[in-house]
């Protein structure tokens, strides 16, 4: 079986609501307060590491002027989806894909694309054969909320920097043992640590990979979404990293702070 058919019954997995960690349904858009989160961070020329998940972190890095942005997720649909959101950002200058779309409208992109490099003409075949399935219900696929999707960028600024197709998707799980050699100024988690499982040895995996990811003035940008800062978290940082959490803002009608960062000691 090649990685497309794998990936294809993954996709079917999630559409018949049978979840893992590997295939799971993507964000549409971001659900973090990014605008205020990225405020408190410089990503101008910084070789930047990134969750992907919805890819709305990763077009922020571009706009903000990073030097390079690489991207990982546990979940590999995410690949997929972040190229489809590529493809409608260079040829329907839309961020974002239609709200519910449908095969119709991925056929529509699929006619304009001409796939520049072996892994997007991976992300194609797997389009191609994805509108090929028996697939009613598109929305199956994805988590959506309006809180935080992103109406201000600069569509043309994102557009230049697409056009290198300069980034790298690592399908890992960054809670587990993960040896790299490329070093980052800055490393974007999102909310991660919610999901790593409550042990000290998951976390201590988690910070030992962030640490070896990291340059030695690096910082890693976490971002809070309703949850406490977990014991297991805070006690297998502490030696290692210097934290800062970030002040609050009035958010959907309460005061929260957007995230914190962690700084090596």
């Amino acid at each position: 079986m090649n990685i497309i058919d794998k990936d294809i019954l993954g996709a079917q997995d999630v559409y018949n609501t049978k979840y893992s960690p590997n295939y799971n349904k993507v964000y549409y858009n971001t659900n973090e307060d990014l605008i205020n989160l990225f405020n408190n961070v410089n990503i101008n020329n910084k070789d930047v590491l990134t969750v992907l998940g919805s890819g709305d972190q990763s077009f922020v890095c571009y706009e903000k002027d990073a030097r390079s942005v690489d991207v990982f997720d546990i979940n590999k649909l995410t690949i997929y989806y972040y190229y489809l959101r590529v493809w409608v950002i260079e040829h329907l200058n839309t961020f974002y894909p239609e709200n519910k779309f449908d095969k119709n409208y991925i056929y529509k992109i699929l006619d304009l694309v001409v796939p520049k490099t072996e892994d997007e003409m991976n992300a194609y075949n797997y389009w191609k054969v994805f509108v090929s399935k028996n697939f009613i219900d598109y929305s199956r696929f994805f988590y959506f909320t309006n809180y935080f999707k992103i109406t201000d960028v600069n569509l043309d600024k994102i557009k230049r920097r697409l056009m290198e197709r300069n980034f790298t998707f690592y399908n890992v799980d960054i809670s587990k043992p993960w040896i790299h050699d490329k070093k980052y100024d800055v490393i974007i988690t999102s909310n991660i640590s919610d999901y790593i499982p409550k042990t000290i040895d998951s976390f201590i995996c988690y910070r030992d990979n962030l640490c070896n990811l990291l340059k030695d003035d690096g910082i890693v940008l976490c971002s809070k979404i309703g949850y406490n800062t977990s014991s297991c978290e805070r006690d297998s940082f502490k030696d290692v990293f210097k934290r800062n959490s970030f002040s609050k803002k009035w958010t959907c009608g309460k005061l929260e702070s957007p995230g914190y960062s962690y700084k090596k000691r």
